[in-house]
């Protein structure tokens, strides 16, 4: 399976402990349960346990400590399989950021875990805070591995405290396959790298943007210094070697058997990768691992028409251009200082090569027989951009600053990291910037008293050079105070974020409520924005602020901490095998009365944990067979509700 199929595959995936009650796609049939309600009015509800769960910038501001007697708690237990109390194991709860799932909030967790983390005591007992504005977090703990290993996503409602009850951590697996060539002869002494789907995902995300890895999407395979620094981002990985006989066998811990990455290589031969089907069938055959002849190789030099050195990172991608299944293989490796470029591990026969260079287009592709060793490409000219300013009366400016963010991005598009450049009269008041490090920019001039607006610039074959030049405006001080609709009271510890209508974020515009509820936000432009405003116990909201606006008024609404459990009935028909479920979950859709749009989740052995607005919502099975009703319940503000279906 190629690097792409894989990315695609793992992106898809909605289980694995990633995103517990994220929507996902509905399947048809539905059954329903009676419901039941939970204790109402308890100023410290409990919610009981219900079975195993399955196992910034400094300059950034930090929300406001809302903990204590307000703030919700998790507890819970950590066991093996046969019930042995687990102590010293670290937990943490992980902020999703919005207060929905975010499937790549995991990338955080190791920071969080070493900075917040808290151990299981003697008895593998553990309390946690939920600090922070989100409604959502994930529970994620650290094994004595240096495995990063997820629980579950957990809904919190603050005087809340959420009892998971225990929780068994999964004991490694042990996996086999074999690796043999075309003809089916045994390879020993091949390198086997085993990894969890997490792992390798966490891995593809730190490694991808540079420019070696461009051509991973066509099954690239990048210099031997990549290789190294993409295994070392999967601290779950597993290496070994194949036996004489070309088997190999590793004990690996997973926490879902269908997300698996395996790869193979040997020398001279091609490297290989394999998602093998662990969760249909224990077949060995699975994980065979086909290895291809490469004993090609390629050498060139790489020169700029115009004089300019090579950019650090600058890499040469070699793809084969046989049909069927030689297409989709390659090496890359980088240029040095000097241009020379040497690629090795190839098929045999032609290829297409093609320059990779920060900042630049790719250049023109060659083809080439693999053996050549006199290669001449061309350093593509680099993007420019030009960055003028002009005051809010229109004259120029020949001082001001601008934020810049061009890092480069991978399949997702993480927070900004923004630089900040200079300009004064020395330079004529423009900024001309011929060395960016990616095709995609955001920025924003400053300057004392004025501001323009966010802009991201995309750069390409067509638009290889850019000039802003922008008339600054005005700025502006926003203040206000966050309330509780219900009763007027402040809420503290809200995280209010300022974008631009269908753009992106101010670089900074984010502000937290303090104690008294108030907040005042960064200096921001003179021009309309949204408002996004979370915090813990109420739904999420964005207000549209006018230009003209200075102090605002943020009425919240408190949601709902709704319990979803399989109820007795359908766990004894489950266990009966009379309803059939995949892996122990269901699906279920939840929709708002009287005729709101479904949005569907998960629903596993622990329960499912969400947080509505108030009203009547009907939840529904999505899975089996049978003729029961769908059950309708109440979500009342602030508290907690069992549903049982």
């Amino acid at each position: 399976m190629g690097a792409l199929a894989i990315v695609i595959w793992l992106l898809a995936r909605e289980d694995g402990g990633l995103a517990v009650g994220s929507p996902r796609a509905a399947p048809s049939l539905a059954l329903s349960a009676p419901q039941a309600r939970g204790e109402e009015g308890s100023s410290d509800a409990v919610l009981p346990a219900t079975g195993d769960a399955t196992a910034d910038a400094a300059s950034e501001p930090r929300p406001l400590d809302v903990g204590g007697a307000q703030g919700a708690r998790v507890r819970g237990r950590l066991v093996d399989a046969d019930g042995t109390p687990r102590p010293g194991i670290r937990l943490a709860l992980v902020d999703t950021g919005d207060g929905s799932a975010d499937e790549l909030a995991f990338l955080s967790a190791p920071r969080i875990l070493a900075r917040d983390g808290v151990p299981s005591d003697a008895a593998g007992t553990f309390e946690l805070e939920a600090r922070g504005p989100a409604n959502r977090f994930y529970l994620c703990l650290q094994r004595p591995d240096g495995l990063t290993q997820w629980v579950r996503e957990v809904g919190v409602l603050p005087r809340v405290t959420i009892d998971l009850g225990d929780i068994v951590l999964r004991a490694p697996e042990r996996l086999a396959g074999f690796v043999h060539d075309t003809a089916g002869r045994p390879i020993a002494g091949a390198e086997v790298l085993c990894a969890d789907g997490p792992s390798f995902l966490q891995a593809w995300i730190g490694c991808t943007a540079a420019p070696i890895a461009a051509g991973l999407w066509q099954h690239v395979i990048p210099d031997e210094a990549w290789i190294q620094s993409f295994v070392a981002l999967m601290p779950g990985a597993v290496r070994t070697q194949t036996d004489a006989g070309g088997a190999f066998a590793v004990e690996l811990l997973l926490a879902d058997r269908s997300q698996l990455f395996v790869a193979a290589r040997a020398a001279g031969m091609t490297v290989e990768t394999n998602v093998p089907d662990w969760a249909g069938t224990n077949d060995p055959s699975s994980a065979n691992l086909v290895l291809r002849p490469a004993p090609g190789r390629l050498a060139g030099h790489v020169r700029s028409a115009t004089g300019r050195a090579i950019p650090p990172g600058t890499a040469v991608t070699a793809r084969a251009e046989a049909p069927g299944d030689g297409g989709d293989y390659g090496r890359a490796a980088l240029v040095a200082p000097d241009g020379a470029f040497h690629v090795e591990g190839l098929l045999a026969g032609p290829h297409v090569l093609q320059l990779q260079a920060p900042g630049r287009t790719p250049s023109v592709e060659v083809s080439v027989e693999a053996g050549a060793s006199d290669v001449e490409l061309e350093l593509p000219e680099p993007f420019v951009l030009t960055v003028s300013a002009r005051d809010v009366h229109g004259a120029p400016l020949t001082r001001f600053d601008v934020l810049l963010a061009d890092e480069p991005t991978t399949i997702v598009r993480p927070a900004l990291v923004w630089r900040r450049l200079h300009v004064d009269a020395a330079v004529g008041g423009v900024l001309r910037l011929d060395e960016l490090r990616s095709d995609d920019v955001s920025l924003q001039i400053v300057a004392d008293g004025m501001a323009g607006l966010p802009a991201r610039l995309r750069f390409g074959r067509s638009d290889v050079s850019h000039a802003w030049d922008e008339t600054l405006r005005a700025l502006r001080t926003v203040r206000g105070v966050v309330r509780d609709r219900s009763c007027g009271e402040p809420v503290p510890g809200a995280r209010l974020t300022a974008t631009m209508p269908r753009g992106p974020e101010f670089p900074g515009g984010v502000a937290f409520t303090v104690a008294d509820g108030t907040f005042t936000l960064p200096a921001l432009p003179v021009v309309a924005f949204t408002l996004r405003v979370d915090a813990q116990g109420f739904s999420s909201q964005s207000v549209d602020v006018r230009s003209d606006a200075s102090d605002l008024v943020v009425e919240l609404e408190r949601s709902t901490l709704v319990h979803v459990r399989l109820g007795p009935r359908l766990r004894d028909a489950i266990r009966a095998g009379s309803l059939e479920v995949a892996d122990d979950e269901s699906d279920v859709s939840v929709t708002p009365l009287p005729d709101g749009k479904p949005e569907h989740y998960t629903l596993r052995p622990g329960g499912l944990l969400l947080n509505l607005a108030p009203g009547r919502y009907r939840i529904e099975l999505l899975e089996g067979a049978g003729n029961t009703q769908p059950v309708e319940f109440s979500a009342v503000a602030g508290e907690l509700v069992v549903v049982d279906v």
